[in-house]
């Protein structure tokens, strides 16, 4: 869920990157470090297949400013909920750091 909103933030405040490589980026920051050969393997072939930043926009609406608003609004409030799971599965001693 990192991921998402990483991305969906990075696809927001920046609309000279090229989806591939927002989406590339914000993997290396918030994925890679709990997958292990396989799984990064499975990703990196999936990122073949990532659309263009403005096809991607269109299947969720566009880039209109409504859109935007509500990505926006979504990221803010979806990352302060993944901020509180975050902590409590730290003082649960949940937080697995095993490669997968």
């Amino acid at each position: 869920m990192e991921f998402i909103c990483a991305l969906l933030r990075r696809i927001h405040d920046d609309d000279a990157t090229p989806l591939s490589t927002a989406v590339d980026e914000t993997y290396r920051a918030t994925l890679m470090q709990f997958h292990g050969f396989f799984v990064s393997n499975a990703f990196w072939l999936a990122f073949k297949f990532v659309p263009s930043r403005e096809e991607f926009l269109a299947s969720v609406g566009g880039s209109g400013p409504q859109v935007m608003g509500e990505m926006s609004a979504f990221v803010d409030g979806f990352s302060a909920i993944l901020e509180e799971i975050h902590k409590w599965m730290v003082e649960q001693g949940l937080n697995d750091p095993t490669k997968v």
